[in-house]
């Protein structure tokens, strides 16, 4: 029987991959959503009322509610494929990645479904250098 430590740096490579794979995921859609961003806060040519106080309270505690962590952005597809990594072995990556804490998964809703977003730790890791990391685990 496998330790957990040589259990969990099997096929690190791999997982390390991943990991890029989605600081890069979360990379193009920051990107993406900075530019729509810009196209939403162009100004419009036709004079829009301002809300009522009552609407602008509202709004403002249903913004509060959706900060950072718990909004929709910044969360992204599940990878499905990646180069060099069997498609069948990338569940158990995700899984190991999720259990690791380098990796977070969230439910946005029916449509959309899951999404993933790395944690700090995760996004340390997936600045690290595979080749570095695997030389200080031996």
């Amino acid at each position: 029987m496998q330790d957990f430590e040589t259990i969990c740096f099997e096929n690190r490579a791999d997982w390390l991959r991943l990991l890029a794979a989605y600081a890069q995921s979360e990379e193009l859609a920051a990107q993406a959503e900075a530019v729509a961003a810009k196209q939403v806060a162009k100004p419009a040519t036709k004079a829009v009322p301002a809300p009522a106080p009552a609407v602008s309270a509202e709004l403002a505690i249903a913004n509060s509610d959706n900060d950072g962590e718990e909004s929709s952005t910044g969360w992204v597809s599940r990878i499905s494929m990646l180069e060099g990594v069997v498609a069948a072995e990338l569940s158990t990556l995700h899984g190991r990645l999720i259990a690791l804490g380098y990796l977070k998964f969230k439910l946005i809703d029916r449509q959309v479904g899951l999404r993933y977003r790395l944690t700090p730790a995760g996004k340390q890791m997936a600045q690290s250098r595979p080749d570095q990391d695997l030389a200080a685990a031996a």
